[in-house]
């Protein structure tokens, strides 16, 4: 077995593990983190061009504290007139003081968020954009593209059974 081989496969798996890790995380509303590292799921365009809307990032854990402004966050929304309340958020920060960060979104239509975010609401801090695995993700996230992967790599094709002799 070469090594070239051994690598892909290990490097197969970890993304497979990152995968499994993002949908389990999806689950419980907050991210699970594999050696200090998450996939998440971005749904809305509040961070184009940096981040666009349905896309996988790759996001480091973080305690929240000493982040500089500029710095791409996510962190779970406290601001209740929201309807993402409760929710984690990928926005950048802005400015800090006392009462928090303040941030907003990179979409030029985005207005700055109304709460500060405290450093105990911050858990992660946006590393880089995942293209391939956002595709992948959007192939999956339709009804035909995910019917289209199953047939495609089903053992067997799921639609079509071809005899293995003919018999008259």
């Amino acid at each position: 077995m070469s090594s070239v081989f051994l690598l892909a496969v290990l490097f197969v798996l970890l993304l497979l593990a990152l995968l499994v890790n993002a949908f389990l995380s999806k689950r419980e509303g907050k991210p699970a983190f594999l050696f200090g590292y998450s996939l998440l799921w971005v749904q809305t365009e509040s961070m184009e061009p940096t981040i666009s809307a349905r896309s996988y990032i790759l996001v480091h854990a973080s305690d929240g504290r000493d982040l500089p402004d500029g710095t791409v966050i996510t962190y779970i929304s406290r601001d209740e007139s929201s309807p993402v309340c409760g929710s984690l958020v990928t926005h950048r920060i802005l400015s800090h003081d006392a009462a928090g960060y303040h941030t907003k979104g990179d979409h030029t239509a985005s207005h700055p968020d109304p709460v500060p975010v405290v450093p105990s609401d911050i858990v992660a801090v946006y590393v880089t954009n995942l293209p391939v695995l956002s595709v992948l993700g959007r192939i999956f996230a339709s009804p035909v593209g995910l019917i289209l992967t199953l047939a495609f790599f089903s053992p067997r094709p799921l639609f079509f059974t071809f005899p293995t002799s003919f018999r008259l």
